[in-house]
């Protein structure tokens, strides 16, 4: 019995040292497919970030386009005078005319005084009463009462 149970050990090494030695045969073929895989997937993640990045790059200067347009609405053709990118000598308006057309005037900014202000604080208000903060004028001539000619 000991000699099958020795015999039993000796060929479960056998059948490990050649699972061993077939697994180190494939082992630079298993190592080039994860490079491989992994190349692949690296390459289509930097494909992808790019597809982005240009994309993102297309929709900013398209956004620019757009304001340009509402900048340039003035340029637009009318029914009487043509625009400046609508020349009567070429068969089809330009693009931007198109643009200018589909664009809505951009509006008059209204500057506000709490945007010059650096702080509205209720402390602050000394600074902007002092003396050095309102013009000094000179007394103004008086008013002669004879007319113009």
């Amino acid at each position: 019995m000991e000699t099958n149970s020795n015999n039993f050990g000796e060929l479960q090494e056998l059948k490990d040292m050649a699972t061993l030695a077939k697994l180190l045969a494939r082992a630079p073929f298993l190592e080039s497919q994860y490079y491989f895989r992994n190349r692949e997937a690296l390459e289509e993640f930097a494909e992808m970030k790019e597809r982005e990045e240009r994309k993102v790059l297309l929709e900013r200067e398209e956004k620019q386009k757009d304001y340009q347009a509402r900048k340039m609405h003035y340029l637009l053709s009318t029914k009487q005078i043509s625009g400046i990118y609508n020349s009567p000598f070429r068969e089809h308006p330009d693009p931007w005319e198109l643009r200018l057309q589909k664009a809505k005037p951009l509006g008059h900014q209204k500057y506000t005084a709490e945007k010059g202000k650096t702080s509205q604080s209720p402390s602050n208000w000394l600074a902007c009463t002092s003396v050095h903060s309102f013009p000094q004028s000179e007394s103004l001539p008086p008013i002669s009462r004879k007319r113009c000619q």
